[in-house]
């Protein structure tokens, strides 16, 4: 199976809304990165990519833990782990 060029549409598979205009055009690794996507491989940044060297990781937002005295005022925050 041949190694297909990333286009827009196929950034959007990975991460939704990624681009939003000419969506059939292959973006450079430069334009893929500045969306938040990442690319691994050697590349110049005006270069065209590799599908399979594309990817996106959802980011872990970390809830933060509150103690509240009987008082009301706040005894502890921390962010977890």
């Amino acid at each position: 199976m041949a190694n297909k060029i990333a286009s827009k549409t196929y950034c959007n598979t990975l991460k939704a809304n990624s681009f939003t205009s000419d969506m059939n055009k292959m973006p450079t690794k430069n334009e893929i990165e500045a969306v938040g996507l990442t690319v691994t491989g050697t590349y110049a940044t005006n270069q065209l990519v590799v599908e399979t060297d594309v990817s996106y990781t959802t980011p872990i937002i970390m809830p933060n833990l509150i103690v509240v005295g009987l008082g009301g005022n706040i005894l502890a925050k921390t962010s977890l782990p």
